[in-house]
């Protein structure tokens, strides 16, 4: 904590029940004390290894996990023996009489009433602070340097600690005087005066707090114009606010962390960006963080919170009239007074405030976790983009060290934010009615909206029916069912990304989230028969940032990256393992249905061809031999044959072609040929021999058919179509008749449905989208 938030006398009360210097909402599951308080974090690490790798927390490796457990384990003890020590603190100069002799001190000084409560105020807000600066300087400033979380030298703390009780005292006096009157005045009903006059003192706080105290540790100012503020502004606008006003802050001048919040009223009414959220988080995921900050203005989240803090205020003032003055009856020897209008009675009024509001806690941050919730759907529900609003939450937990999973009663009771994960999956999950799978890239306002099975049917596509579409903008492809056929797991380049990442999701299209590591490219993801792991390739080791595209200065090639290796996770994200250690091109890895090998294509021997290995990567064994391409292959539903697409040269000039290209990772799929094959690699047999591009073949269920994806109708070459074919040779059928692309088609266990992308009802031209639909024999 850069800036101290341990601010005393009434000002713990209304901080507390969430007014001080008014109520404003974290992004990162730490509310905001006005100015004086800020988010924890720490600074990013995109590094990844093989054994460190977490993917389902793409931002987070497990050292960052241990450090960012070890950080919130430490913040929440502290935050627990911070009460502790408070209690202490007031149970110390309550019942050592510390408090009467201060107030005996001031009466020495001065008889007028206003110069001995000025007196005793501000001598025991020094007291307080010096008993109190030794958890301060730990939990704020030894802490935050510990774990590199803060920028701040100790001189500047130091100069914020006391700016902050400075503020704190100016606060007090009126309060706290204030209170004394009506407790001398109207000694039976002093708590109800009190809990109304902090309503317009709430209000009043909540308005200038903005203007005057953030200014005092922090420069604010409006976001530059640009492409980013006018998405913002474009957002509020869809958001139903014509006002906005959106800043950045300098925090980075003091911390290394992400956070944003909105706060004001009225003319102060601003969104406050850090001005290190702004520079670490892509556009999308800025996009989500203001549409959850707008969401808690929309549906006036401060207002309802308001009034909840101040029935709160009146719950409290009313318990502390009925307990203090028996504490007072029964200890008014050692306290050395006797009546609650004492002055000397301020640290029972505190401790009680102290305790009712630690034990009362877990109500308002339980509402507060309810409000952030529903912030996060108005998020997710104006940006339709859950990936992104998953990569934001994972880059503050990473950032933040925020533990993602943190116990229940740790949440139950000190969080007024949902845990991180849980925020992540529903980011995942989250299907808007306007925004199929929750994940969509794009706005679905750009989506056909009339896109019914009937819409979708093309004449002549006998063989599918019920056709659904379960992704909507970006490159989708590459889907595949699990053992149950309610799952799929796909490849999927979306949010503006250059590299495709590996995605699950419903048959329905719900609960999309990614599963592989952030970094480098990936693909041909497959799940493993039992439905635990799923295994893909990625070139993430080699490089974390996306390989270049390929030139087409040789024409329509594919990229071969020498960084693939083929990897194993459980389906969960956890348990990463690294199966194929070779250097250059090893992937297109699939499972067998009975578990027992792992098929994928490797350069490993100067050529491409068809390997098998166990599960764990090892007893790898090379199935062809012939010069040319062998690859992208599949088992039949007993595990006994592999079908495959290969391009074999014959004559010198084309293996030499064939060779230079596959030197430079690279190789021309213009003449694929579908082959089946015996599991061990023998009796190699040729399905088709039409000289046109045959790929992403697979076998019916049955074994006795295939389907695949062919060019040959085509006299441009650039359609491609679903085919089915005997296995044999004989019976060829055409499935879907697109004019532009369908392919990938996968028969679920009992070719009851069939999945597959196309760029039918795209809403832009090349755009791919996942597609499922009912298999007709």
């Amino acid at each position: 904590m850069t800036k101290p938030t341990r601010l005393t006398g009434l000002l713990i009360l209304l901080a507390v029940l969430g007014l001080g210097y008014g109520i404003q909402f974290g992004c990162d599951g730490f509310p905001f004390l006005g100015s004086a308080a800020m988010a924890q974090s720490a600074a990013p690490d995109s590094s990844h290894t093989a054994a460190t790798a977490t993917p389902g927390w793409g931002q987070m490796s497990p050292e960052q996990r241990e450090r960012a457990v070890s950080y919130s384990t430490t913040r929440h003890i502290l935050q627990f023996g911070g009460f502790a020590y408070s209690v202490v603190i007031l149970l110390v100069v309550l019942f050592s009489g510390f408090s009467q002799t201060v107030l005996a001190w001031c009466r020495k000084i001065t008889a007028r009433r206003v110069g001995i409560f000025l007196l005793y105020l501000t001598a025991f807000q020094i007291a307080y602070m010096i008993a109190s600066f030794p958890l301060d300087y730990y939990q704020g400033f030894y802490l935050e340097h510990q774990f590199d979380l803060s920028n701040q030298t100790f001189v500047a703390w130091l100069i914020d600690s006391f700016k902050s009780q400075a503020i704190a005292l100016v606060i007090l006096i009126p309060v706290v005087g204030a209170l004394y009157a009506l407790i001398r005045r109207q000694p039976r009903s002093w708590w109800a005066w009190f809990g109304l006059g902090a309503v317009p003192f709430a209000v009043f706080f909540i308005i200038i707090a903005p203007i005057v105290i953030t200014p005092m540790f922090y420069k604010t100012t409006p976001l530059a114009d640009g492409p980013l503020k006018t998405q913002i502004l474009n957002l509020a606008e869809k958001s139903g606010i014509s006002d906005s006003r959106i800043f950045v802050m300098d925090a980075s001048k003091d911390t290394k962390k992400l956070n944003a919040y909105v706060t004001g009223l009225g003319r102060t009414k601003r969104i406050v960006l850090f001005d290190n959220l702004v520079n670490s988080m892509t556009p999308p995921e800025i996009l989500f963080v203001l549409g959850h900050e707008m969401g808690h203005y929309v549906l006036h989240h401060i207002w309802i919170l308001l009034s909840v803090a101040i029935g709160l205020i009146f719950l409290v003032g009313y318990v502390s009239h009925l307990v203090m003055g028996r504490i007072i009856s029964a200890n008014h020897a050692r306290f050395g007074f006797d009546q609650l209008s004492s002055f000397a009675s301020f640290p029972l009024i505190m401790l009680c405030v102290t305790v009712l509001g630690f034990l009362m806690s877990p109500i308002q941050n339980g509402l507060s976790r309810y409000f952030e919730h529903r912030a996060d759907i108005f998020g997710l529900e104006r940006t339709h983009s859950g990936e992104a609003a998953a990569a934001a939450f994972e880059k503050l937990a990473s950032v933040n060290l925020s533990n993602p999973d943190p116990s229940p009663f740790v949440e139950f009771w000190l969080f007024d934010h949902p845990a991180l994960s849980e925020r992540v999956r529903f980011a995942r999950s989250y299907s808007p009615e306007d925004a199929a799978g929750g994940g969509g890239a794009q706005s679905q306002a750009s989506a056909p909206a009339a896109a019914t099975a009937d819409s979708l049917q093309i004449p002549g596509e006998k063989h599918l029916a019920n056709i659904r579409q379960l992704t909507f903008g970006g490159e989708n492809a590459e889907a595949y069912f699990d053992g149950t056929g309610k799952m799929l797991t796909f490849q999927s380049r979306r949010d503006n990304w250059d590299c495709d990442r590996i995605f699950l999701m419903g048959t329905d299209g719900s609960n999309v989230r990614q599963l592989s590591v952030r970094g480098g490219t990936t693909t041909c993801s497959f799940f493993a028969p039992d439905d635990r792991r799923v295994v893909y390739c990625s070139t993430y080791l080699v490089d974390d940032s996306c390989p270049p595209k390929p030139s087409y200065e040789h024409g329509y090639v594919w990229s071969l990256y020498k960084g693939f290796d083929v990897f194993s996770v459980k389906t969960d994200g956890t348990d990463l393992q690294r199966l194929t250690t070779t250097p250059g091109y090893d992937a297109e890895a699939v499972y067998s249905p009975d578990g027992k090998k792992i098929l994928f294509t490797s350069a490993r021997d100067g050529d491409l061809e068809l390997y098998t290995m166990n599960p764990d990567g090892s007893n790898q064994t090379r199935l062809t031999h012939e010069v040319g391409y062998d690859g992208g292959g599949f088992f039949s539903a007993d595990s006994r044959r592999i079908v495959y697409r290969a391009h074999h040269p014959a004559s010198p000039e084309a293996i030499a072609d064939y060779k230079k290209l596959l030197a430079d990772g690279l190789i021309r799929p213009s003449t694929l040929e579908i082959f089946v094959m015996n599991a061990d690699g023998s009796d190699k047999k040729q399905i088709t021999s039409n000289g046109a591009a045959n790929f992403c073949p697979y076998f019916h269920p049955n074994g006795k058919k295939i389907i695949f994806v062919s060019n040959m109708d085509d006299p441009k070459k650039r359609n491609f179509d679903i085919y089915l074919i005997n296995v044999d040779g004989t019976g060829l059928e055409r499935v879907t008749y697109n004019q532009s692309f369908d392919g990938f088609p996968m028969f679920n266990k009992d070719a009851t449905k069939l999945v597959f992308a196309s760029n039918r009802n795209e809403s832009k031209p090349g755009e791919t989208n996942i597609f499922i639909a009912d298999w007709v024999e």
